[in-house]
């Protein structure tokens, strides 16, 4: 147990007892030895004049940040000088790329992400120009009508499970919650196996796509009218019936005959904001529909990919699947692609990510985006913020290790990216640096920070602190490894999580 939680562990044994008891000499001074004052739980009237008398003692350095910091900005006060000058942009290995996406005011970044990554591998074949790019527009099209799908589906099953619960409102609208943006690379995979890949020119990017908060509320307010009439229709059902009897077989085919004649009203809502899919489009002199286009020209198959983490909380080379995870129904006799990655060490879930980049494989990756970078220079560092000297700690919260933070809920991956190259002086060394292409356009523009013209440089403290997973070809996986990916996983309860 790290110090830090053997402290916190200490207190709450203290929690109910009368009397001071010194834990160390430096906690120990903070507290009187009367500590009747702390048994209340409010603030003492002596605690500000307490604060007060210790910011006298603030060292003078620690003082000019923290007016530095109200001035011109925490940012300012706390970045670390050393590291940006320390920085350069040289990389050993590298992996071709287009140019830089922007998936602006959308939560798409595991669509982009995912695209970025086959892209590479088809201007590293020479098979497109480095101009070339996917529509990422097709995908979400599906994205957004395979979860609406789903909802719907899943108030009809959940009715049919627990016919005793009559008020079923509650349910729905928790179900409603899925209508986001938001994705992983095994909803990407399920994607493209139903229904192909399209270049962009095949199906653009549209107001909606681009800002896609308008769209979003629009599609729950549609599908909270659809799912009160099946609510209303399950109601009609269930009238006559004994408490615990569930639909019969018939019941279910009317009610998902239903289902599908709302759902066009979704696919119409989605073709007003996103256009209408195409299903033959015509690529280097040849006609293609998406299916042909992703299987026969881009070659990608989806069973060859695999998702590889580190959770310092799970089993190590154990693979693990989240239940009810896929982003649609399963269509029979065909993968389902749920939530499933395989857990290995820091030190092989770096090794295989230098594989991948050595042979020209570039790798989706997710992480916390909202920690320690630079989005001027995008420098991504652990030490980029020096949050300890302008608040004039020793140590604390703010060192915890990535372990302690996924303890404590304070870090979880919600940023897809791609990794494009790596730097290390001597093969046997460590890595110094990763390449990552980010979806956040090349261009500062209407405030916005895209780090090194859309480039971000990710040291390896970094990933090691906040890199979760990643996805990978299959064939970079020892025999043992792909062994295991094949076995039956352990399964995980979605209210749990994998990361909980």
């Amino acid at each position: 147990m790290s110090k830090f939680f053997s402290v916190l562990f200490f207190f709450a044994s203290l929690s109910f007892l009368g009397e001071c008891v010194v834990v160390t000499p430096a906690i120990a001074s903070d507290f009187k030895k009367d500590c009747s004052t702390y048994l209340t739980g409010d603030i003492p009237n002596e605690f500000v004049n307490e604060v007060a008398q210790k910011n006298k003692l603030i060292p003078e350095t620690t003082k000019q940040l923290r007016r530095i910091a109200q001035k011109e900005g925490f940012g300012v006060a706390t970045y670390n000088q050393d590291l940006l000058r320390q920085h350069d942009n040289h990389y050993t290995v590298e992996v071709p790329m287009g140019p830089i996406t922007d998936q602006k005011q959308s939560g798409r970044c595991w669509i982009f992400a995912s695209l970025n990554m086959v892209r590479s591998d088809l201007i590293g074949q020479k098979k497109v120009g480095a101009d070339f790019s996917f529509s990422q527009n097709y995908l979400h099209f599906f994205n957004m009508l395979e979860k609406s799908n789903h909802v719907l589906e899943d108030l009809i099953r959940y009715s049919n499970r627990n016919p005793e619960v009559k008020n079923l409102k509650p349910i729905k609208k928790k179900l409603l919650t899925r209508i986001s943006d938001g994705g992983t690379f095994a909803w990407f995979l399920f994607l493209v196996s139903k229904y192909g890949l399209v270049p962009k020119k095949a199906m653009p990017e549209t107001v909606s796509s681009e800002a896609t908060a308008t769209l979003n509320r629009e599609l729950v307010y549609q599908l909270n009218k659809i799912s009160d009439d099946l609510l209303a229709e399950i109601a009609a059902m269930q009238k006559d019936m004994p408490p615990d009897q569930k639909l019969s077989s018939e019941q279910l085919t009317l009610l998902r005959q239903h289902k599908l004649l709302a759902l066009h009203e979704i696919a119409q809502i989605l073709t007003t904001h996103l256009g209408e899919p195409p299903q033959h489009f015509n690529f280097k002199y040849s006609n293609f529909t998406p299916e042909s286009f992703a299987t026969e020209f881009v070659r990608f198959n989806p069973k060859d990919y695999v998702f590889i983490s580190n959770n310092p909380h799970r089993e190590l080379n154990q693979v693990y699947e989240v239940k009810n995870s896929t982003i649609g129904i399963r269509t029979p006799g065909k993968p389902s692609y749920p939530y499933r990655t395989l857990n290995v060490d820091m030190d092989r879930f770096q090794d295989l990510i230098t594989k991948s980049l050595d042979h020209g494989q570039p790798l989706y990756f997710s992480a916390d985006s909202t920690k320690d970078i630079d989005r001027q220079t995008g420098i991504m560092h652990p030490n980029l913020i020096n949050r300890n000297l302008v608040y004039g700690f020793s140590s604390g919260p703010l060192d915890l290790s990535r372990k302690e933070q996924m303890a404590l809920h304070t870090t979880s991956p919600n940023h897809a990216m791609a990794i494009t190259g790596y730097e290390r002086v001597k093969e046997n060394e460590k890595v110094i640096k990763y390449k990552v292409e980010n979806s956040w356009g090349s261009l500062k523009q209407s405030g916005r920070e895209t780090g090194d013209k859309g480039i971000f440089h990710m040291y390896r403290p970094w990933l090691e602190k906040y890199v979760f997973q990643y996805a990978i070809h299959r064939k970079f996986l020892s025999t043992e490894e792909q062994k295991l990916w094949d076995e039956k996983a352990q399964l995980i309860n979605p209210s749990e999580g994998y990361y909980e």
